[in-house]
């Protein structure tokens, strides 16, 4: 089995790539999967410019493109003009998608320009909408009902910065 730098220094490229998560790789690698896809014509990027996680890049497709422009010999044939979107969500229901929605609304409010605002997703069923929960709802309730709260809802998935909880 061959590196990529062995690859790459004896002209040997891939038929097909298809890069998943690509919101969390930088414009260097997409050079890369350019040339070992021979001009990116068989070139398959997925991802999703609200999931970025990666310290330090701040994807935007509009990036990969000039990446792929010079790479092109700033040429801009070969180069698609825009992403395809895909607005329908098959791994989370309606609910779930809801809240994200009202949470990435928040922070394009919060931070203009600091991601791409997209047409929200769909789920293919609908779902209870989550809700948020805080400090203040456990002195509102009181601690005993709060965790009464949590106990009696089997599937209640919670989400906490607290390792404690």
């Amino acid at each position: 089995r061959m590196s990529i730098e062995e690859r790459v220094n004896n002209n040997i490229r891939f038929d097909i790539i298809y890069v998943d998560e690509c919101q969390d790789f930088t414009s260097s690698d997409f050079a890369l999967f350019w040339m070992l896809c021979q001009g990116g014509g068989n070139l398959f990027l997925a991802g999703d410019t609200a999931q970025s996680v990666e310290q330090g890049i701040s994807f935007r497709f509009e990036e990969v493109k000039r990446v792929f422009f010079e790479m092109n010999m700033r040429d801009s044939s070969g180069v698609p003009s825009s992403p395809l979107s895909i607005h329908i969500n098959f791994r989370s229901h309606a609910g779930v998608l809801e809240v994200a929605a009202a949470v990435l609304k928040v922070l394009h409010d919060a931070f203009p320009g600091a991601a791409n605002k997209l047409k929200d997703d769909k789920g293919l069923f609908k779902g209870p909408r989550p809700c948020i929960m805080s400090r203040k709802e456990e002195k509102f309730l009181g601690r005993d009902a709060f965790l009464n709260v949590l106990r009696s809802n089997p599937h209640l998935v919670l989400l906490t910065p607290d390792d404690n909880v």
